[in-house]
């Protein structure tokens, strides 16, 4: 070999001649490889693309035309739970919350609220209840004794009455006129002074009873107050009405309360749905609501079930434009959804959804999948097999949704069409499949 030394037969080479030698043909093995392929390539380029059996066939068929609708399940019967009416308290502090998707039954204990200042009413209710039952006693006891005193003194009056009466009727032969004068007057002095006891009892006992009267309308006040705050503090802590699965809801901001948070008056913490009957609250976008009516039908995936359809109809559309929620400044129409079935075991509130709901049908038109149709820089074409090799066929497209297209020329019904680029564009003449080009 001209450039190098001769190496005698039976020689060992050295190490790193050996390595050199092994990469050197290497490298021209795959150089052949690499020929190869581009030689088959330039024939591939020359009489059409190779069957690669990714391929699908063009079919008359209706054209669906659909608007997506994204959202959550919900129940069409739900109890919504929140803090319970008391009064004189608007903020409520959650101090226990069961874990969301818990299964409860009814009489279960499933939120409660701070009761301290409830506690501390209580304590100063009972105080003024004991209070007032106290002076209640006392004035009772006062009274009975006033009473006894002006009986005991009436029984003396009634008997200085008794005897001026029998002194005056001693007859008056048998004693002189100022004698008798004076028996007619200790008489009406007797009567008037029995007269007056009298009157000071009715006074006293009526004057007692209406200082009784008030004292037990303040100790009954008192007592109603400790009962409803009794019944209030046992309020605080509410149990589910019925038997069902714990569903915490989202406030404005799509947060859900837990333990610590505070809430009010109205505010809605969780609810008990009924499961048995579900419906979906979707959204749909600004720009397609104008297609949506009432009526349509409406095909919805779970994300937790991606491999089950359910259908339904749209039963309501939201007469104004939101923002669909406080991170997501989209503007959306709110709809309602009436399912056609409920599934219990696979569906439960909140969960999430993506689905389309029919908005057009137009029927026996030509279709393609849209992966299958290709733009180049003169239009769109599609790879039809003809006599077991694709050739690339200009096409022109009529209207399409999300999966399909409509083929006004260049295909005919039966034709096998390729779903892949069989022979990708130059890369000066940038194109890609359709479905890029129309998402």
């Amino acid at each position: 070999m001209s450039g190098s030394a001769e190496v005698p037969r039976g020689t060992a080479l050295p190490r790193a001649r050996r390595i050199a030698i092994r990469r050197t043909l290497v490298g021209v093995a795959a150089g052949g490889v690499l020929l190869a392929a581009l030689i088959g390539a330039g024939r591939s380029s020359r009489n059409g693309g190779a069957r690669t059996g990714e391929d699908a066939a063009v079919r008359r068929g209706d054209l669906v035309m659909t608007v997506e609708v994204t959202g959550e399940l919900a129940a069409e019967r739900a109890i919504e739970i929140g803090p319970p009416p008391v009064r004189d308290l608007w903020d409520f502090k959650i101090s226990f919350l069961v874990p969301e998707s818990t299964v409860v039954k009814k009489g279960q204990p499933v939120i409660g609220f701070d009761t301290e200042p409830l506690e501390k009413s209580l304590e100063q209710k009972q105080a003024e209840y004991a209070e007032a039952a106290k002076q209640i006693e006392r004035k009772e006891i006062d009274l009975a004794l006033q009473l006894k005193a002006i009986d005991l003194t009436l029984a003396d009056a009634d008997a200085r009455l008794g005897k001026a009466r029998l002194k005056a009727e001693v007859p008056a032969g048998l004693k002189g006129r100022i004698e008798a004068l004076q028996a007619a007057m200790d008489v009406e002095d007797a009567e008037k002074e029995t007269a007056n006891l009298r009157a000071k009892i009715e006074g006293t006992r009526t004057a007692g009873e209406a200082e009784l009267r008030a004292l037990r309308s303040r100790r009954d006040r008192a007592r109603g107050r400790v009962d409803e705050l009794q019944r209030d503090i046992e309020s605080m802590r509410v149990k589910s009405p019925q038997n069902g699965i714990v569903i915490y809801t989202a406030g404005w901001r799509d947060e859900k309360k837990k333990v610590g948070d505070s809430t009010w008056v109205g505010d809605k913490v969780l609810e008990i749905p009924d499961l048995s009957s579900m419906k979906a609250k979707g959204d749909v976008d600004e720009a397609d609501a104008g297609l949506v009516a009432v009526g349509q039908k409406v095909v919805l995936r779970l994300e937790a079930h991606p491999d089950l359809d359910y259908t339904g109809r749209v039963r309501s559309i939201g007469r104004s434009v939101r923002r669909q929620s406080w991170r997501v400044p989209l503007k959306v129409y709110k709809i309602e959804i009436a399912l056609d079935s409920t599934d219990p075991v696979a569906m439960r509130p909140a969960m999430r959804f993506r689905g389309e709901i029919e908005t057009a049908r137009i029927p026996l038109v030509l279709l393609a999948p849209r992966e299958a149709i290709f733009l180049r820089a003169n239009g769109p074409v599609a790879w039809v097999l003809r006599s077991g090799r694709y050739v690339e066929i200009p096409v022109r497209l009529g209207r399409r949704n999300r999966q399909q297209v409509e083929i006004l020329e260049g295909l005919a019904e039966g034709d096998r069409i390729a779903t892949t680029d069989v022979r990708p564009p130059e890369p000066a003449k940038s194109s890609g499949p359709l479905a890029a080009s129309m998402s």
